[in-house]
C-alpha cells in the first residue's frame, strides 16, 4: 500500500462536510514513550513491525513523545526527573522582564524525533508510517511552563503588551519547530495525542490546555491570535483540550481562522455544546477522564453521539490498543444507522 493511497481517505474526511463517523486504532506507543533514543527506536520498531492490519484507516504510526515539556526546552528551564511520575520542567522565572531577556536555543527534541522516525522506517522497511509530533503544547501552554503560571496571569492584567511580546516569541519558536519536523521527516501527521491522523497538507494539531483556566475575553486576547497564526501558517488547526472550554466556543466560532476541529472530554464539554456553535468540524470525543457514570462503556457513549450527530460534524472515535479495544471492535462502533 503506497503512502499516497493511504492518505486519500483521510484527506477526503477532513475536507468533506458530508463525511460522518469513523473509528481508528493505533499501535500501542506507551511502551516506548520517554525512553532513551536508541531504546525508543528498538521498541517502536518492534511495535510497528507487529502491527498486522492492512486496513488503510489503521496505518502504523510513530509518536516519539519525550515528555510534556518538549516545547519549553529551548527557554532554559530545569527538567526534573521522577521515578514514579512524569518528568516536568521548572519555570525559568516569575518576572516577565527576565523572561523577555531570554534568547531561546534550538530545540534538542527536533533532531531527536527525526532520527527516531528515520531509524524506525529503516528497521521496519516501511514508508507508510505516520509521523506524529512530540507533545506539541500550544503557545499558552508552552508559555505557562516557561514562566510561573500565576505570574503569567498577573502580567496579562498589569503588563499585557509585554506578555504579547513574550507570546509572539513563543509562537515563532513553536512554528519553527513544526516546520523543522516537516522538513526533516518529509511529513507530519498530527500530534502524539489524540490518536488520529491529520496530514500536514491540511493543518496541524496543538494542545490548548490553558483554555479551562481562562475567561472568554482573556483567551480572546491572549490565545486566539496565536491559534490563528498556526492556522494561517499551516492552512488549518485542530486542538486538544481535556477540560472545560465552553466559555470560548462563541469566540472560536466567530474567529477568522480555519478551525478544523477539536478533541473534547465528556463530561466537561458535550456534543450538544459543540453543535450549538459549530457546523463544520472534525470532533474527537473522549470518555472516562474522571469517574463518570452517564454511560456504562465507550461503545454506548459512541452510539449515543452517532445518533445525535448533525450534518457537518464528523465524529472520529480514536483509541490505542492499550485501552483494550480490538480493531474490529473499534470499527464496529460506526456500523449503525446514521453513522455513514
Amino acid at each position: 500500500m503506497s503512502a499516497v493511497h493511504d492518505q486519500k481517505w483521510v484527506l477526503d474526511y477532513w475536507r468533506n462536510k458530508n463525511e460522518a463517523a469513523i473509528c481508528t486504532l493505533v499501535p500501542e506507543s506507551w511502551t516506548y514513550h520517554n525512553k532513551p533514543e536508541h531504546e525508543m527506536m528498538e521498541l517502536a520498531a518492534e511495535v510497528i513491525s507487529s502491527w498486522d492490519t492492512s486496513d488503510p484507516t489503521l496505518p502504523p504510526c510513530l509518536d516519539p513523545n519525550f515528555g510534556t515539556f518538549t516545547m519549553a526546552l529551548p527557554w532554559g528551564g530545569e527538567v526534573v526527573e521522577q521515578e514514579d511520575s512524569y518528568d516536568y520542567i521548572k519555570p525559568v522565572s516569575d518576572s516577565i522582564d527576565e523572561i523577555l531577556d531570554i534568547v531561546p536555543s534550538d530545540n534538542p527534541h527536533l533532531e531527536r524525533a527525526i532520527r527516531v522516525y528515520r531509524a524506525v522506517c529503516e528497521r521496519t522497511g516501511r514508508r507508510d508510517i505516520r509521523f506524529m509530533s512530540p507533545d506539541h503544547q500550544g503557545v499558552l501552554s508552552t508559555a505557562a511552563m516557561i514562566m510561573d503560571q500565576s505570574a503569567l496571569f498577573m502580567a496579562m492584567m498589569t503588563e499585557p503588551e509585554k506578555v504579547h511580546r513574550f507570546l509572539d516569541r513563543v509562537c515563532a519558536a513553536n512554528l519553527s519547530f513544526i516546520r523543522g519536523l516537516i522538513e526533516g521527516a518529509g511529513r507530519l501527521d498530527g500530534n502524539f495525542w489524540p490518536a488520529i491522523w491529520l496530514p500536514h497538507s491540511v493543518g496541524i494539531m496543538v494542545v490548548e490546555d490553558m483554555m479551562p483556566l481562562m475567561s472568554g475575553p482573556l483567551y480572546k486576547e491572549f490565545g486566539l491570535p496565536y491559534l490563528k497564526r498556526y492556522a494561517d501558517e499551516f492552512g488549518g488547526v485542530f486542538f486538544h483540550c481535556c477540560g472545560r472550554w465552553t466559555q470560548h466556543m462563541q469566540n472560536l466560532a466567530e474567529a477568522d481562522l480555519n478551525l478544523l476541529g477539536f478533541e473534547y472530554h465528556h463530561p466537561f464539554v458535550s456534543l450538544e455544546d459543540i453543535q450549538a456553535h459549530f457546523d463544520d468540524a472534525v470532533v474527537v470525543p473522549m470518555l472516562g477522564i474522571v469517574d463518570e457514570q452517564s454511560y456504562p462503556d465507550y461503545r454506548t457513549f459512541a452510539r449515543h453521539l452517532i445518533a445525535m450527530r448533525k450534518d457537518g460534524v464528523r465524529l472520529w472515535f480514536a483509541s490505542s490498543v492499550e485501552r483494550g479495544l480490538r480493531p474490529e471492535e473499534m470499527l464496529s462502533l460506526t456500523e449503525s444507522p446514521g453513522s455513514g
